[in-house]
């Protein structure tokens, strides 16, 4: 058996062990890691802990630390209540659509696709708990917002994959290709929006009034509420466990336009993390732990990590360990490579897109643009299908796959999702994300290739 199969076999199993049994994906991943590293490969123990993504998990463990501190001391009811309010007012139908386009802005003006997903998708989850709105929907559509802006001309991600155009003599259009990638992704969304519910939500309206409802509802990922006096710990927004350590206290929730010293303290760290991870592009990770440091200092509460996402991050980085040794192997090279090199023109084509999904979806998106672009040079460069519409193909097809939650930015969604939803949030996006990989392909390449063909 070839090491290849083996390492593909292992990965299936770890997938389907952990989906079905209670023992983290992450765990498993590891173990196998352990396994295929230093019993197939030969590794040392250094060599397979060097695929350990020590940055992922500073990024999932600082952003889910400072959040938590933010919601045990009522600053996230505080956001959310005021967002019902003056912006949702009372209409459920919009909470979806203002994750997509407030992610897709961000994105557009050159913030970092997971930092964008991180933080809007805890304003979104909230929301959702708020407004009874399936939690998967919520995080599909701020993905796919993310993914929108994406490619943006001065977005980190649009400048190297126009670059990587450049440098095999094609000339490139930023802004086209930009235009032509936020236009798909916004039809995507609508699709989404009606695929996962959203049709219910047109039409009907929920007052949000009272300082209690506001903030009772208003339940943030993973946070469990005290039970108000005699309503015997249950609540409008559903159910509801009991009190706990890491309950949220209501009493500190403020009314809307009243904050206390904590609440505004944590609202201006929010803040200083969004734009120095978004405006100076500082680590987002790092930015996210000094602050959330500084916070517990300053106010010190027992439960202040008490809705850290664990879970999440053990099962994301053990299974982005695992991919890694299958990286150092060289057999997502060489899967993605032998999907490119056979065909006809639209198969060569389909193909191509089907490697850079493939890769993607389990290796850095920048990294597989940057190779996949000169393995199709010959096809981008022949004037037989359109040069741009291939490129675009191409970007559409490495992206849409991003919404796994095997990747910083789907990661960061299940992470800020309550956690009796976790579970199924995560499950929904990996069939998602890696249903992308058949999918995105096939729709880019009849969106964008075949009509230059015709």
């Amino acid at each position: 058996m070839s090491i290849d199969l083996l390492a593909v076999l292992v990965l299936l199993a770890v997938f389907a062990i952990g989906t079905f049994s209670s023992v983290n994906l992450g765990v498993l991943g590891l173990v196998a890691s352990f396994a295929v590293g230093g019993l197939v490969l030969g590794e040392s123990t250094e060599e397979i802990l060097s695929g350990f993504p020590a940055d992922l998990f500073l990024l999932l463990f600082g952003i889910t630390y400072l959040f938590s501190i933010a919601t045990v001391n009522g600053t996230m009811n505080w956001i959310v209540s005021s967002l019902a309010r003056f912006v949702v007012r009372g209409r459920p139908a919009v909470v979806p659509w203002l994750g997509f386009f407030v992610a897709s802005a961000a994105t557009s003006a050159g913030a970092a696709g997971p930092a964008v997903a991180g933080l809007v998708s805890a304003m979104g989850m909230s929301l959702a708990a708020m407004f009874d709105i399936r939690p998967m929907l919520v995080a599909v559509m701020v993905i796919t917002g993310t993914l929108a802006g994406y490619f943006s001309p001065i977005g980190p991600i649009g400048v190297v994959s126009n670059q990587a155009l450049r440098n095999i003599g094609f000339p490139a259009s930023p802004i086209t290709a930009f235009l032509a990638i936020f236009a798909f992704n916004t039809v995507l969304a609508a699709v989404i929006y009606f695929l996962f519910g959203g049709r219910s939500l047109l039409g009907s309206r929920k007052a949000v009034l009272a300082e209690t409802t506001a903030t009772s509802a208003a339940v943030p990922a993973g946070v469990t509420t005290a039970p108000r006096p005699g309503t015997g710990g249950s609540d409008s927004a559903g159910p509801v466990d009991p009190p706990s350590s890491g309950s949220v206290d209501t009493e500190a929730v403020p009314a809307a336009g009243k904050l206390n010293k904590a609440q505004t303290t944590t609202l201006a760290a929010i803040a200083a993390v969004a734009i120095g991870a978004l405006g100076f592009d500082l680590d987002m990770g790092f930015l996210s732990l000094i602050t959330a440091a500084l916070l517990h200092l300053l106010f010190p509460r027992k439960d202040a990590m008490q809705h850290v996402s664990w879970m999440v991050i053990v099962l994301i980085c053990g299974v982005v360990t695992y991919i890694a040794a299958l990286e150092r192997a060289g057999t997502i090279t060489r899967i993605g490579e032998s999907l490119a090199g056979v065909g006809s023109q639209f198969v060569t084509a389909l193909l191509l897109c089907a490697a850079a999904a493939f890769l993607s979806a389990f290796a850095s998106s920048i990294a597989t643009i940057t190779a996949i672009i000169p393995l199709a040079a010959p096809l981008l460069l022949s004037g037989d299908v359109s040069g741009l519409g291939m490129f675009i193909a191409i970007l559409v097809s490495a992206s849409l796959v991003d919404a796994s939650p095997l990747t910083s930015t789907g990661a960061l969604v299940v992470a800020n999702t309550a956690e009796n939803d976790q579970r199924r949030v995560y499950r929904g996006l990996l069939a998602w994300g890696l249903s992308m990989i058949v999918v995105a392909p096939i729709l880019a390449c009849l969106v964008f290739v075949l009509p230059s063909m015709l």
